[in-house]
């Protein structure tokens, strides 16, 4: 429902989405490409997303703080955090 119809798109995503699993071959296809569609529709959101998990895993390397984020997090969980940088404390826009 959230793919855009539009051929180049399609072949892009497909392309970006056959590359990605011979990088990453055993991570679950069917996640992997609603990873690609994600990032192909939402790139600046999901590379604020990327960043804070990212960071987060680079402090807790440093300090040896507890992690904001864990595997058991969702990207919709960690999209609720980022949304305040991204948009501002005023904005209520969220998934």
């Amino acid at each position: 429902e959230f793919v855009d119809r539009n051929p180049r798109k399609m072949k892009r995503v497909l392309n970006s989405f056959s590359i990605s699993r011979k990088i990453a071959p055993g991570i679950d296809p069917k996640k992997l490409l609603r990873f690609t569609i994600m990032c192909e529709q939402w790139p600046y959101r999901m590379a604020w997303i990327l960043q804070a998990i990212e960071d987060d895993s680079q402090l807790n390397a440093l300090s040896k703080k507890a992690r904001q984020f864990t595997p058991e997090h969702t990207l919709v969980d960690v999209y609720n955090v980022v949304l305040v940088f991204v948009y501002g404390k005023h904005r209520d826009d969220k998934l």
